[in-house]
């Protein structure tokens, strides 16, 4: 790398501190750690003021400009809200920024605003922070647009990109094609937009067949037009343009852009208010993505008064370059923001929404309306304005392709497992609920019908019995998933209403982890034996859809006297194994409430699901981490007049003397004489047949 003399002149003086050979040391900190784990030198510089940095962005700094964008939309709110007046008076706030080198990363540039210390009603856990990577000019050259950025996204110069993602899509992506219904089809319904006034049209064989878009969007509480049994006929005749929210106006416009004549939008070619049809239509929801020509995303917009479109600033989009003037490796760098994708795509708010889940995977090509500027997602590119020729390596995004043997061996790699193609389709199924469960839904009966498109899809590559969300092949893996909140789904309780059975993550809010991490297609670590399994549909006509019942019958070891649960006081809702008085690992609870103190579980049964003698380890990103020896469910009796029926309550690990586990359960036998029954074994006791509801 070519180093460079140029001194970053139209940055701040506080950017120019980071970058720069010349610093004022007085309010600068410079830092070199080197530890025993970690020989590599980390070199850091860390500046500490009360400038800020929405005062350094606005005069001019495009750095600060990067750095407060970086923050996402609740951090950025949090902000206006910690530097608004206080009878009277702003806040001394401390803005920390610092850059961090390190040998083998790329350098990164933080920005740290810590509001712990005052009372404004924002929570202490949460942080005002962000960050921004650093990669050298030759890696990311070939990637960026050195085009007209307008400050519009509906202008020619956004449109020719588009056009040119398209063209090069339809010519070139055979994945993408493939995934387009090899005899085009249509909808039900759809709106025609080609024969004059916008009309809805009621799909018959003389419907001439043409392409479509679909629409990606948020309802929010503002949809003042939707198809209703009162307005279908009139509807048919004229959709009056002025009634519709921006979002879908805007959508017409853009399907028109991309030169077709029909759009599919779901709130009007569904009629909203007759329950039968909305069970009809909804069957067909992965055709109706899946043989669309793109799928239109407004993903900035929480709801329909959003629009599709935004005016910004071009210095958000057009890449920025710095000068890096001292360390290990000076020269020039393009920043870009750290999860680049996640931040500016997966983490807005349509993709809140759970539904959108099951409209990105299925749409061959997704357009994305976003916060600064347009995104395109397809099997054979990801890319935006600022990357117009797809994104680096090292920037990323999430494929959203739909082939096992890709997208399933690529997440096994990713959690450190091994190799196992035959294991391939479990794996992506473990990416698409791990994606799926990180959003809300209105309505918690949608929770298996908002799937049931993408299930259909995966079953073809499972080849096993689909079961409310989980699969019968494997399925004692799948029974160990983990529910835990995220930033917009605060509770981790079971639904209000029936969803699920307990044993299925389909019962839970908040995001699901390991729901089908299955380690070895064997099943040679599973300690117990699945009896039977079932569950009872409301509908035959989607055995992919809602449920209203559900069994598993096992035969297997439990645990109960001598174990309990022990909040950690320092990390609230994690929880301590503790076997006859010793720590042996580690739990999570399902319906976890914050109480004033740390409180403790009795009372609870243990049962194991996979035990493993032999000390295993996965790598994790570069970081080695030992995989429990023993993890398992834990329960709690169904009812007080049955001792065999239970649902499930939590999962728990253990990674320290998994013997003394198998002693609780060997202990649990013989409290109930039961060591000389069926079922015995040396090392778990006694095996007892349950049901867990």
């Amino acid at each position: 790398m070519s180093t460079s003399v140029v001194e970053n002149c139209d940055l701040c003086w506080k950017c120019q501190s980071l970058l720069n050979t010349q610093y004022p040391e007085g309010l600068v900190t410079t830092e070199i750690n080197e530890t025993r784990q970690e020989p590599d030198k980390k070199q850091i510089r860390i500046i500490k003021t009360f400038d800020s940095v929405e005062v350094t962005a606005s005069n001019g700094c495009i750095l600060c400009l990067h750095l407060l964008h970086a923050l996402g939309i609740p951090a950025r709110a949090a902000l206006r809200q910690l530097t608004s007046a206080i009878d009277g008076t702003s806040p001394d706030i401390v803005y920390e920024e610092g850059i961090f080198l390190s040998e083998g990363d790329p350098p990164g540039i933080g920005l740290h605003v810590d509001p712990d210390n005052l009372h404004l009603g924002w929570n202490s856990g949460n942080e005002v922070k962000s960050l921004i990577q650093l990669f050298p000019e030759a890696e990311i050259a070939p990637f960026v647009g050195h085009g007209e950025v307008s400050v519009n996204t509906n202008s020619d110069t956004s449109w020719s990109v588009v056009e040119n993602w398209l063209d090069e899509c339809a010519k070139s992506h055979k994945s993408c094609n493939r995934l387009m219904a090899t005899e085009p089809s249509l909808p039900s319904r759809v709106i025609d937009l080609g024969s004059g006034e916008p009309r809805l049209v009621v799909v018959t064989d003389d419907t001439p067949i043409l392409p479509y878009a679909t629409m990606s969007h948020c309802w929010g509480s503002h949809m003042p037009l939707m198809l209703l049994s009162s307005n279908i006929a009139e509807l048919q005749k004229r959709i009056p343009i002025s009634q519709l929210s921006k979002s879908f106006q805007d959508a017409f416009l853009i399907t028109q852009r991309l030169g077709l004549n029909y759009i599919w939008i779901d709130s009007l070619c569904i009629v909203q208010d007759i329950v039968a049809d909305w069970e009809r239509e909804s069957q067909y929801m992965s055709e109706v993505y899946s043989n669309s020509y793109c799928n239109i995303a407004a993903a900035h917009a929480v709801d329909g008064t959003y629009g599709c479109f935004i005016e910004r600033s071009p210095d958000l989009v057009k890449p920025l370059k710095v000068n890096l003037n001292w360390g290990p490796n000076p020269g020039t760098y393009y920043a870009v923001q750290w999860l680049y994708w996640r931040e500016n795509v997966m983490n807005m708010p349509l993709h809140r929404r759970a539904w959108v889940c099951q409209e990105r995977y299925l749409a061959p090509r997704n357009l994305y309306f976003g916060a600064t500027q347009l995104y395109w997602e397809c099997c054979g590119r990801v890319a935006s304005e600022t990357f117009p020729l797809g994104l680096p390596a090292r920037v990323g995004a999430p494929s959203k392709g739909l082939d096992p043997h890709i997208d399933g061996a690529r997440r096994r790699k990713g959690l450190g497992l091994s190799e196992a193609p035959d294991l391939d389709a479990f794996s992506l199924w473990d990416l698409i609920i791990s994606t799926y469960s990180k959003g809300n839904l209105t309505h918690s009966t949608d929770k298996l019908v908002a799937l049931s498109g993408l299930a259909g899809r995966m079953q073809k590559h499972t080849r096993s019995q689909y079961l409310a969300g989980m699969w019968r092949k494997h399925l004692a893996y799948q029974l160990l998933w983990k529910a835990s909140g995220i930033q917009w789904v605060v509770s981790t309780s079971r639904h209000e209403v029936y969803t699920a059975p307990s044993w299925s993550w389909a019962s839970r809010h908040g995001h699901i982890e390991d729901a089908c991490v299955v380690l070895h297609a064997d099943d040679h670590e599973i300690v117990l034996e699945i009896l039977d399994v079932g569950v009872e549909l409301v509908s035959d006509k989607n055995h992919f859809g809602q449920v209203k019942s559900g069994f598993l019958r096992l035969r297997c070891s439990l645990a109960k006297t001598g174990v309990y649960l022990e909040e950690s006081p320092k990390n609230r809702g994690s929880f301590r194994l503790i076997v006859n008085g010793l720590r042996v690992g580690s739990a999570s609870v399902d319906d976890y409430s914050h109480e004033s103190d740390p409180v403790m579980h009795h009372g609870l049964y243990y049962l194991p699901v996979r035990y493993n003698a032999r000390y295993e380890e996965v790598n994790l990103g570069g970081v080695t981490m030992s995989v429990p020896g023993a993890a398992g469910i834990i329960l709690q009796g169904a009812g007080p007049e049955t001792q065999s029926e239970f649902v499930r309550v939590g999962t728990f690990e253990v990674f320290s003397s998994p013997k003394d586990f198998q002693f609780a359960c060997r202990q649990y036998s013989r409290e109930l004489r039961q060591v000389e029954a069926g079922y015995d074994s040396e090392q778990w006791g006694a095996k007892w047949d349950i049901v867990i509801l």
